[in-house]
């Protein structure tokens, strides 16, 4: 069945949580270094393109956000410039456009930066209004996942205004050691989002922070499929913290998750099976997925069998109750 002729079987508003736009700013800045092979470049992106995208996949409102590597590998100085510009851009299509348009902001590196990441955050979320910010699964070349001590103070941030960190992967640092078969972002970066999941579990960041609202990309990557391995590691001795079974539970199932590139009945059947209705929220991974990809994951949902009211509450409803624009000042 065609993209466009399912559209009259979707829900009747539909919020894509996960999409990303390529401004000129970054793009500029971005094609100057050498990225590595594990890397995606950056995409001939426009607005009018994602706009089209939105029409027929039946979308009402758009949640921006800059993708891997963001403003990472820029210099500190430029960083900051960047992220900034990128934020105020994001900005200025949500005011022209008022209920289509919302960003997670783009933050400066936590490990490389850790002030300004949290500067920019108060900025973009007090100033600008931005839905949330984007992370990282991890940073530096130390490889600090999302629960480093040294993060603690953008999580107090977040925690003092309840807002949302939309998790996002990126490439594993051993790339040297993925054969040409593979493709990281494909293979690995579920378990990235699995492995910086976990670190905010165990490092007790999740705990410590219950206001903020994590968002976990791709369905959260392999921890549905492995939350009950993980919930085990209470019995080992080299267990970093000695969290009870139920306690991980709990705090797997407070994540939100969303569907980007995670429309196969398999992949559904686990989420469902494991994480509460209303913590999954669409998302499309426009344009980085590709629309071929796209549309075949978003067919394999809406011919998902699920009651209508499920439907409704991942298509839009669940994203509606903890998006800023949504709410009723």
């Amino acid at each position: 069945m065609s993209y466009t002729a399912r559209q009259t079987s979707n829900s009747a508003r539909k919020v894509d949580v996960h999409h990303h736009l390529v401004p000129d700013v970054w793009k500029e800045e971005i094609t100057k270094i050498a990225l590595g092979p594990e890397e995606i470049p950056p995409l001939n992106w426009t607005l009018e393109g994602s706009e089209s995208f939105m029409k027929k996949a039946g979308l009402t409102t758009t949640i921006f956000s800059l993708t891997t590597p963001g403003v990472t590998k820029f210099d500190l100085v430029t960083a900051r410039r960047v992220a900034r510009a990128v934020n105020e851009y994001s900005a200025e299509l949500r005011e022209k456009n008022p209920g289509k348009f919302g960003f997670f902001a783009t933050l400066p590196s936590l490990h490389d930066d850790i002030y300004g990441a949290v500067e920019e955050a108060r900025y973009a979320l007090t100033t600008l209004k931005a839905e949330g910010v984007i992370v990282f699964t991890h940073y530096g070349p130390e490889n600090h996942y999302l629960g480093h001590p040294s993060f603690r103070p953008l999580w107090k941030l977040l925690d003092d205004l309840k807002a949302i960190a939309f998790v996002h992967p990126c490439p594993p640092r051993d790339k040297a050691t993925f054969p040409d078969t593979l493709l990281p972002h494909v293979t690995e970066y579920p378990h990235e989002t699995t492995r910086s999941a976990v670190d905010l579990i165990f490092s007790n960041t999740r705990r410590d922070h219950p206001s903020i609202k994590f968002i976990l990309s791709h369905a959260g990557g392999t921890l549905p499929y492995l939350a009950g391995r993980v919930s085990f590691m209470e019995i080992f001795p080299s267990s970093p913290n000695k969290k009870g079974h139920e306690e991980i539970y709990q705090e797997i199932q407070s994540f939100y998750y969303d569907l980007a590139m995670s429309g196969h009945p398999n992949t559904l059947r686990t989420l469902l099976g494991f994480v509460p209705e209303d913590h999954i929220l669409f998302g499309s991974d426009y344009p980085y997925a590709l629309e071929p990809g796209i549309r075949r994951m978003n067919d394999n949902w809406e011919e998902f069998p699920l009651y209508q009211q499920t439907r409704d509450m991942i298509n839009f409803e669940n994203a509606e109750k903890i998006l800023p624009m949504f709410q009723k000042s």
